[in-house]
């Protein structure tokens, strides 16, 4: 027997962003909190990293998706897992707090830098074997500031870059349905 269904465009529509939804869960919050060292095997990618972001009060998560009043800069180190746990362009979140190195993508060191500190990390970084060269990503507007970090340093590492990497994280809540605002009309001009 063949029954006529009617559309119900508010039933589609809520189902679409209950998937959506659940599609996004599943990510630890607070996955910048840093571990207390790696495994053997594993690379390092020592970042700096700019963003406009509010600083958060949840630990781990380090800035907000909303506009901070200025900008701020950290280097971040970051452990890869070993070559043999991953695929290149695979980029392993931590599943549960604190991360698993020998699998997963895990901060060791996150520390605030002011202009003297973002220059000793060039000196350091960039002019040591890098000839002064310097890779800069710019992150999408759907974008959170842990995915951020982590998702550079998978290109930085996958690319095998030899220029210096820096970060430029702008205000983005990572969803696509929360884009109100996000680009200053102020311009960013990062000394190094």
């Amino acid at each position: 027997m063949l029954t006529r269904r009617t559309f119900r465009p508010g039933l589609s529509i809520f189902m679409c962003l209950a998937l959506a939804i659940a599609g996004c869960a599943g990510r630890p919050l607070g996955t910048l909190a840093p571990i207390a060292g790696t495994v053997q095997g594993a690379s390092l990618v020592d970042m700096l990293v700019a963003t406009t972001r509010a600083p958060s009060p949840i630990p781990g998560v380090v800035y907000s998706g909303d506009r901070g009043d200025s900008l701020s800069v950290d280097n971040i180190v970051v452990s890869v897992p070993p070559a043999g746990n991953r695929a290149a362009g695979e980029l392993t979140y931590p599943a549960v707090n604190p991360a698993d190195p020998r699998t997963e993508f895990a901060v060791l060191e996150l520390t605030s830098v002011d202009r003297a500190g973002s220059q000793r990390w060039f000196d350091r970084v960039a002019g040591s074997n890098k000839g002064g060269d310097v890779l800069i990503f710019v992150h999408g507007f759907n974008t959170t500031y842990e995915e951020s970090v982590f998702r550079f340093a998978q290109i930085a590492h996958d690319t095998a870059a030899t220029a210096a990497p820096i970060l430029f994280s702008w205000p983005s809540h990572g969803s696509v349905f929360d884009s109100r605002y996000h680009i200053s009309h102020k311009a960013l001009i990062l000394h190094v």
